[in-house]
């Protein structure tokens, strides 16, 4: 949410992939009416996300819940951030720690480990 507001709002889509409850909650305030939030993050079983139902219904959101998808589908993802030097640099903003393969549990783990300044973890899979 703190990259958004750097950002400014009244976006037609917001997607998010936090998997944060709070990120969850308040990513719909970022929305035009009649916007679409995606939510394409798995916060957790028993996870509450304090949603405030009637801003949605005023404002005309709609939720649409997303998951993973196959190999053309992340192929295609790529292919549209390798093509938009702009996106490619404020989804890059958004990646604050980066942990080696070996280190995969950690990234997992990063945003329960309240990290400093934490928004989105990444594995590098290879050393370069």
């Amino acid at each position: 949410a703190a990259q958004l507001d750097a950002s400014g709002g009244g976006y037609d889509v917001v997607l998010d992939v936090t998997g944060d409850p709070r990120a969850v909650a308040t990513a719909a305030d970022h929305l035009r009416p009649q916007g679409t939030l995606v939510v394409a993050s798995v916060v957790g079983r028993g996870v509450d996300v304090p949603f405030r139902t009637d801003d949605l219904v005023y404002r005309e959101i709609r939720v649409q819940g997303v998951l993973s998808k196959d190999e053309a589908a992340v192929l295609a993802a790529r292919a549209l951030v390798e093509a938009d030097a702009d996106l490619r640099t404020f989804l890059g903003a958004m990646i604050t720690h980066v942990f080696p393969l070996e280190d995969g549990a950690a990234a997992i783990d990063a945003r329960a480990a309240g990290l400093p300044g934490f928004v989105k973890a990444a594995v590098r899979p290879n050393a370069g």
